[in-house]
């Protein structure tokens, strides 16, 4: 781990950090890229772990940046990762999808990594797919609705007459889609939802006796007791019209010079 810098010296120097010496050495070497030497005095230097990397003469390795990994050690450099693949920091494969793509289906990162555009799809229109998006976790912007989680395709939400309608309905996902794609397992499209709604394109009311209304609002519906009440009044008043026209037609009225003409009238329009 010394050297002896000139010749009849008395005393060996120490290799400095990032260099080494062996024995009988007049100089010291530095550290090939991919290796360090973290102390001084050292006979050799020491391999970078995988997902890391050094220059020549380092003291220590770097962690290989996002994008990129080393899946051996010693590597010299780290290898940018093959399109459309993407890794975090420090990485020793690439295992998921880079932004503008989403990842198809749960798999194997070696698997991934051998077929990336088997596994990587681009991500569909009017979505948002960020760096390590997977199907569940796609980004749904307000005024788009999606059938569940497992479904790729977007629908935008209509107004239904309402002023920007559907976007108020339709919530979407966007703000922390990847944290809530446990939430959008367990709850399905409804997720997509504003709160109040539910349904394809968000068009239902949460709560069974609503019903929407200018596309944006609920309204509660008539109670049953009331409906049947009209209904039976209705009914009611038809047949009493009808018993009084009877009455009416039987009476000697006919006599009569004004309603006499009347029901004469009525008569003939109900012979032809």
């Amino acid at each position: 781990g010394s050297y002896q810098g000139a010749t009849g010296a008395s005393e060996c120097t120490d290799a400095d950090p990032g260099h080494f010496a062996t024995t009988g050495a007049t100089q010291q070497t530095p550290c090939a890229k991919g290796s360090y030497a973290a102390t001084p005095g050292l006979s050799k230097c020491e391999r970078c772990e995988p997902g890391t990397t050094s220059g020549v003469g380092s003291s220590a390795c770097s962690e290989c940046a996002a994008g990129t990994y080393a899946a051996n050690p010693g590597q010299g450099q780290c290898v940018p990762c093959p399109y459309p693949l993407s890794s975090e920091r420090g990485a020793v494969i690439c295992s998921f999808c880079q932004k503008d793509f989403y990842l198809l289906q749960s798999a194997d990162p070696i698997e991934i990594f051998s077929s990336p555009t088997d596994h990587c799809k681009p991500c569909p229109p009017s979505a948002e797919c960020s760096d390590n998006t997977a199907l569940a976790t796609i980004g749904v912007p307000a005024g788009y609705w999606r059938a569940s989680p497992s479904s790729a395709v977007l629908t935008a939400c209509r107004d239904f007459g309402g002023d920007r309608a559907g976007e108020a309905r339709c919530a979407g996902n966007e703000r922390g889609a990847k944290q809530a794609s446990r939430r959008l397992e367990e709850a399905g499209s409804d997720e997509y939802c504003a709160p109040g709604f539910k349904g394809p394109e968000c068009q239902l009311c949460a709560a069974e006796n609503q019903y929407l209304v200018d596309g944006v609002n609920c309204k509660e519906c008539a109670a049953r007791g009331a409906a049947a009440g009209r209904i039976a009044g209705l009914v009611l008043g038809l047949c009493v019209a009808c018993g009084l026209a009877a009455w009416a037609y039987h009476m000697p009225w006919r006599k009569e010079r004004i309603i006499g003409s009347i029901l004469r009238f009525a008569d003939r329009s109900v012979k032809y």
